[in-house]
């Protein structure tokens, strides 16, 4: 069976829920049971003075330990802890000395663990005193040792009480870890849902999205990066949609901007096939000039698809942009004056050198002034100018009225886009010009934006970036 991602995490986190309880389990068992009986240990190690106290005024009482000795009563109550009495419960449970000799065995008494040695290290009462004692305490009687006090270390947990109290916490403890362990199970499958609830969010977009609904959007829930996922998606299938948008536009608008031409040649063939129209010269013009559009709308429109997949060959070298531009300029002159267009220029005394590819350059300054020309009134003005801006050439052609609305200038170097859609072919063009010459512009690493001009029409600037001579 395949688990999902969010099965995965579940068990993972699961899974590490169990070992760090488990540890932390039996290492609080662990440190618990060592700690609590050094605590006692070093608990009842304090009250080493008090029966050494007891000991010593024992002895002096009697002058030797024999004599102590023989007394079994006087021994427990010796040997009783601070503020008890001897009970019979006590002299039942009680642990044989070296001679006979019973001590207490209360669990929680320090007698049991005490051994009474004599300054030979001799045994006197209580158990066989071990390698290591916990405290030894010298039984003093007039500033003179007489013996020791021995405390054997506790091994362990042996009495009924502490049997019950280690049984207890131990409870507490598994029951704790059972406890958090489901607590964790809880906590594990809401944030599992968490993280999955965004990603199965993201498959079904990308499921949308590959079955061409490019109107799916996600709601972004969170800040992190399955949130900046999510946004990612959305841009993504904003870009799509567009994209969509746009191709079916420009199929739309190239069937439109085909069947014109193509309507125009089929009309005047017909006319003269059916002896309406006589094959003259006048004919012969009109369908050579449909047919040069034809030519020129399919000619544009695969140097824009190049262009945009980034196959149009460019052969770049240093050269005068200037001198490209006035040569272009010249080849308009004629067409300027059939215009009825007054035109100024402005070209610079000396050269102005970029990287640049001369022919592309050239188309770029053509498709520029055949915009201008097309558009500008009759009567009206059209200034180009070329000069250093910075780090930058700057190339502006201008002309005078009619001006474009604001709204329309983002949108004048897009394929296919005129102003007016209605506009007559002849005025209005196809509307690839501009957008090739974005592509060009950008292809050499320059730009072209567009604005308002000061002589009440469009102003196009061209920015090119210029070569930097060494020592210059």
């Amino acid at each position: 069976m395949r688990l999902g991602i969010g099965q995965k995490i579940f068990i993972g986190f699961l899974l590490a829920a169990m070992v760090v309880l488990a540890l932390t389990t039996g290492v609080t068992r662990w440190s618990f049971e060592r700690e609590f009986l050094n605590y006692v240990n070093e608990n009842e190690a304090e009250s080493l003075q008090y029966y050494a106290s007891r000991l010593a005024e024992a002895f002096g009482d009697e002058g030797d330990w024999e004599s102590v000795g023989r007394d079994r009563d006087r021994w427990l109550e010796l040997m009783d802890p601070p503020g008890t009495a001897v009970s019979d419960e006590l002299l039942q449970v009680t642990l044989p000395s070296h001679d006979g000799t019973a001590v207490s065995r209360d669990p929680l008494a320090v007698s049991p663990r005490i051994s009474v040695l004599d300054t030979a290290g001799t045994l006197l009462f209580g158990p066989p005193a071990g390698g290591t004692a916990v405290r030894i305490e010298p039984i003093l009687v007039g500033g003179e040792i007489v013996g020791n006090l021995h405390l054997n270390p506790l091994e362990g947990l042996v009495g009924d009480l502490d049997q019950q109290f280690s049984q207890q916490l131990a409870r507490w403890i598994y029951g704790s870890a059972v406890f958090a362990l489901l607590l964790a199970a809880m906590l594990a499958v809401m944030f599992s849902r968490h993280i999955v609830s965004p990603i199965s969010q993201l498959t079904s977009g990308t499921k949308a999205l590959a079955d061409g609904r490019f109107t799916e959007r996600l709601t972004v829930q969170s800040s992190d990066e399955l949130g900046s996922l999510a946004e990612d998606f959305n841009v993504l299938a904003e870009t799509l949609q567009r994209n969509q948008n746009a191709q079916r536009q420009w199929i739309a608008d190239i069937s439109h901007e085909l069947r014109t031409p193509l309507s125009v040649l089929r009309g005047e063939l017909q006319a003269v096939e059916d002896g309406v129209r006589v094959f003259d010269e006048t004919a012969r013009k009109s369908l050579s000039g449909e047919v040069e559009r034809l030519t020129k709308l399919v000619n544009d429109m695969y140097q824009l698809s190049v262009a945009d997949l980034g196959a149009l060959r460019y052969q770049k070298e240093v050269a005068d942009v200037g001198q490209v531009l006035e040569d272009t300029v010249e080849l308009f002159e004629a067409r300027i004056r059939d215009a009825g267009l007054e035109l100024e220029t402005r070209f610079p005394a000396g050269p102005l050198e970029a990287l640049i590819d001369v022919n592309r350059l050239g188309q770029l300054f053509t498709n520029a002034l055949e915009n201008t020309v097309r558009y500008t009134d009759q009567g009206g003005r059209v200034c180009v100018a070329c000069a250093h801006q910075g780090k930058d050439i700057e190339i502006s052609i201008e002309d005078s009225a009619p001006s474009v609305p604001a709204d329309a200038l983002p949108r004048l170097f897009e394929r296919l886009y005129r102003v007016e859609s209605s506009r007559d072919r002849q005025t209005g063009g196809a509307g690839l010009g501009l957008a090739i010459c974005k592509r060009i512009a950008h292809a050499l690493g320059g730009s072209i934006s567009a604005s308002p001009s000061a002589l009440g029409g469009l102003k196009l600037v061209v920015r090119l970036p210029a070569t930097v001579h060494e020592g210059g």
